[in-house]
């Protein structure tokens, strides 16, 4: 019997970088485009489910993004601005934004709680009273204020990011957060929740 002997650090190899991953996948490798949802899957749920307000609708956008992926891998600029990640996280929250745009709201009790309340940046602080209000007071947000608030207050995305994945400018979204701000106080403020006292 012949053993093979794996050369020094085989078994130790770096897993393939995102670029090298969609560079593979718009090959049709199937394995790359596994190693990618593996990575990035969670993070584009959890997006997609705190603008969505919907675990179902969440799985639903992210399993698109991930087909137009599959679909359209060689259209991924790896020499652009943007990362891999910034660049699948701007695919959802279009995807999303879309039907946010389409479906007809719903009052906001029927929405429902969210699933995982540890997920959001406040929940632990604020009592569950305020930290309803202060959900309520974001959902509430026009759309692209919305967008610009989760991802940036709630996700913890840096600026730079938020303005990649939303396709504007810095110094719009500093626009519409400050807008948001502005709204999210006088609604909190007429609520008497003082959580986001440094809005």
């Amino acid at each position: 019997m012949v053993h093979i002997t794996p050369h020094k650090g085989e078994y130790n190899r770096p897993e393939p970088d995102d670029n090298e991953l969609v560079r593979r996948v718009a090959a049709c490798d199937r394995v790359a485009f596994g190693m990618l949802m593996r990575r990035h899957m969670a993070a584009m749920v959890m997006t997609a489910q705190r603008l969505m307000s919907s675990r179902t609708e969440a799985d639903d956008v992210v399993q698109e993004a991930f087909l137009r992926l599959w679909m359209h891998a060689g259209r991924w600029n790896e020499h652009g601005t943007a990362q891999f990640k910034t660049w699948l996280r701007r695919i959802v929250t279009n995807l999303c934004m879309d039907r946010l745009r389409r479906r007809a709201w719903l009052p906001w009790e029927a929405a429902g709680d969210p699933e995982d309340e540890n997920a959001d940046s406040f929940a632990s602080t604020a009592d569950k009273k305020s930290a309803e209000i202060i959900r309520r007071c974001i959902a509430e947000l026009p759309l692209k204020q919305k967008c610009a608030v989760q991802l940036y207050y709630v996700e913890g995305l840096v600026g730079h990011d938020v303005a990649e994945t939303m396709s504007i400018s810095i110094g719009a979204l500093e626009s519409l957060l400050l807008r948001a701000r502005r709204r999210m106080k006088r609604q909190l403020e007429k609520q008497g929740v003082e959580t986001w006292r440094d809005l």
